[in-house]
């Protein structure tokens, strides 16, 4: 519990405007309370009691970054006593400390295949220390007075979302607050719920002191306050025959949500994936529990539960190989689902999966100290409607003004993934169709978005990697209502020709498109698969990723480029967590103890592959709804990234080979440098 705060050695620096905690919010007539759709309990400064390390307690104000920091350190907080931390997720199950259960069962087909009384049973589990979003910019907020009300600039993948949380928390009606954002510096669901906490301070300052604040935490404060993807416990038992199917599967996984549950609920890291449930006689039931722990609040992370879900099954794949001593292609093929095969047939024959395995054989017969391995994986991404989503909202506004240029005001926020440039490669295409001279440097986006130019009431947030097409839908909407209007000056010229005459007839040159949460559903398939081969050394443990082979279901790319840049992303950031991000939290508090760039190791330039490619095969995307036939691309690739964890566990297995050390064992994420070195050397 807080006792005290002591500000008056802070307020003294030079530079120093002020000190805003809990007392200010009640003072400005606000909310302390964040009001998340989940009905948190969450507030923007601790009130009475800090729930984990981290927590905002006060924000010290000053005319720059360097005095705030400065008075920052000497502001003191007396503690009258400690709140009894839990700091395992193993510690909050025996506590009972259990949010909720999401559990998928599959029932048994006793008639198929497998006879579950001539099975083979065995169980194995697996850890994940989970991990930081690590965006390039951390969360930042610009809130300026505006004289009704105030103007907030956030890093937010929903404005809607944002002004819903800051009209309640800071006490001002819809009308007195505008929320815009320009562009976000990566999100990768970072910056959905967890940017509401700094986006508040600095409004609650703004109103306080009735001048703009810039808010931007620190990287090391962003890290420690802020949580990221669960940690989870994998439990499983799967029982199998003596060709790999699969008989019966058990998956419980205990995820860490932090100390509050609100961000996750509904999260489930469990899923069959690519494998057939009709081989499955005696059934699966998959459970994931969310669990509370004193740490900062996690949440959703590019492919939250599914990436989880993929690797997960992926390694009981892999036990079932090594138990029966055969190459793991052999039981993924003999319980993979026929509409996967296309890519992942695609997969073995362009990176060559029996030479790659070949050579690898060879490679470690012929070293001892350094070993090699090969995994491939594929994965079946949905995006469709789910219980807590039912597709897409969004709208666009194009503007063809006088001199012929486009705008584009779109809902879309630009975090990366290259929807500016999709939007308008979209609004290029259907323009150029009424005068061939049409130029793709015509077209522009406004900026910032902002929820001054319409309802957003409806708009969904940039997530689940469904926005681009959403968008370039919308889109086309609009240009295709402008293209009917200036269709009888099609052919009258130029464009510049065409708008002149549509001008002088006073025609009008605005539209707004719309794509609606019931188009299509956005029920639709992507299948995609990654061939990883791996070195590692036996004495360090160190690890290179030789290389990695793609075969990603784009249907038609609506622009290779930016997609194969967004598949490689997820690979790179799958890797980190799969090797090389390894959170340390404390045992006695629960804070993470490797906090900022120094301590927490996101691949580097040399971890990532040696050689990268990247396939999209030709094919159309034929779902109800479909946009242009293409598929989404920001998050399936995430699935596969496992591939390169078990090629590294595929060396390490002929290290301990050489040692005479044969048959399945457990390798948690991330394989570590010394988590590595400790299995090759390990004797059991």
């Amino acid at each position: 519990a807080i006792a005290a705060v002591h500000a008056t050695a802070a307020l003294a620096v030079g530079g120093v405007v002020g000190f805003v905690a809990a007392d200010t919010v009640k003072a400005i007539g606000g909310d302390n309370t964040l009001h998340s759709t989940g009905g948190s309990k969450y507030t923007i400064f601790a009130e009475g009691t800090t729930v984990h390390v981290g927590q905002p307690i006060g924000m010290i104000c000053a005319t720059t970054f360097a005095a705030a920091e400065m008075a920052a350190k000497l502001v003191q907080v007396d503690y009258s006593t400690e709140v009894e931390a839990v700091t395992s997720i193993s510690e909050a199950v025996e506590r009972g400390h259990i949010v909720d259960g999401r559990t998928i069962h599959v029932p048994g087909h006793p008639s198929h295949h497998v006879a579950l009384g001539s099975a083979r049973t065995t169980t194995g589990a697996m850890t994940t220390t989970g991990q930081k979003h690590f965006y390039m910019e951390p969360q930042t907020t610009f809130a300026v007075p505006n004289g009704l009300g105030l103007t907030v600039t956030v890093a937010s993948q929903s404005l809607n979302f944002s002004k819903d949380v800051l009209r309640k928390s800071l006490g001002l009606s819809a009308d007195k607050l505008v929320v815009e954002m320009a562009r976000v510096g990566g999100s990768y669901g970072g910056k959905m719920w967890m940017s509401q906490t700094a986006a508040a301070a600095a409004g609650v300052a703004a109103l306080h002191f009735k001048r703009p604040v810039l808010v931007t935490l620190d990287r090391s404060v962003d890290m420690l306050s802020l949580g990221g993807r669960p940690a989870c416990e994998l439990e499983w038992s799967v029982s199998f025959d003596q060709d790999g199917a699969l008989a019966k599967l058990t998956e419980t996984v205990n995820a860490d949500v932090g100390v509050y549950g609100d961000y996750a609920v509904g999260f489930s890291a469990t899923s069959l994936n690519v494998y057939n449930v009709s081989w499955l006689s005696g059934g699966a039931h998959l459970k994931t529990n969310t669990v509370n722990t004193t740490s900062s609040l996690n949440s959703i992370m590019r492919a939250p539960g599914e990436f989880q879900g993929c690797l997960f099954v992926e390694a009981v794949i892999e036990q079932v190989a090594r138990e029966l001593g055969v190459d793991p292609t052999q039981v993924q093929e003999k319980n993979m689902e026929a509409t996967v095969r296309p890519v992942w047939d695609k997969l073995k024959s362009s990176a060559d999966y029996s030479s790659l395995r070949a050579a690898a054989e060879k490679f470690n017969s012929d070293n001892r100290w350094r070993k090699r391995g090969v995994y491939m994986m594929v994965a079946d991404y949905h995006l469709g409607a789910s219980e807590f989503y039912t597709g897409y909202q969004e709208k666009c506004l194009v503007k063809v003004e006088n001199d012929g240029t486009v705008s584009l005001d779109h809902t879309g926020m630009e975090n990366g993934q290259g929807i500016n440039t999709k939007a308008a490669q979209a609004a290029a295409m259907r323009l150029s169709q009424l005068a061939k001279d049409f130029d793709l440097s015509l077209v522009s986006t406004v900026e910032p978005r902002s929820t001054s130019h319409y309802s957003w009431t409806m708009i969904s947030p940039t997530w689940g990697s469904g926005t681009s097409e959403a968008v370039v839908q919308a889109v086309i909407d609009a240009c295709d209502k402008i293209a009917d209007a200036l269709g009888p000056y099609k052919g009258k010229g130029t464009w510049k020709e065409v708008v002149a005459a549509a001008v002088a007839a006073g025609v009008d040159m605005s539209a707004t498109g719309e794509h609606s949460r019931t188009q299509g559903n956005f029920g639709y398939h992507v299948y995609v698969g990654c061939c990883a081969v791996a070195e590692i050394d036996v004495l360090t443990g160190e690890t290179q990723v030789l290389s990695v082979d793609v075969v990603h279901d784009s249907g038609k790319s609506l622009n290779p480029a930016v997609d194969i840049g967004q598949i490689e992303g997820c690979i790179v950031q799958a890797l980190g967590f799969c090797l090389t991000e390894e959170q340390v939290k404390s045992k006695v508090d629960g804070r993470l103890v490797n906090c900022g760039t120094w301590d927490y190791k996101i691949p580097s330039g040399l971890d990532i592959p040696v050689k990268f490619s990247v396939t999209l095969p030709k094919s159309d995307n034929t779902s109800s709804g479909n946009v242009l036939s293409s598929k989404a691309c920001g998050e399936p690739a995430y699935c596969v990234g496992g591939a390169v964890l078990f090629a590294v566990k595929d060396a390490i297995y002929a290290a301990r080979k050489d040692r005479g050390v044969t048959g399945w064992f457990q390798l948690d994420c991330p394989a570590s440098v010394g988590a590595v070195q400790k299995a090759c050397r390990s004797s059991a």
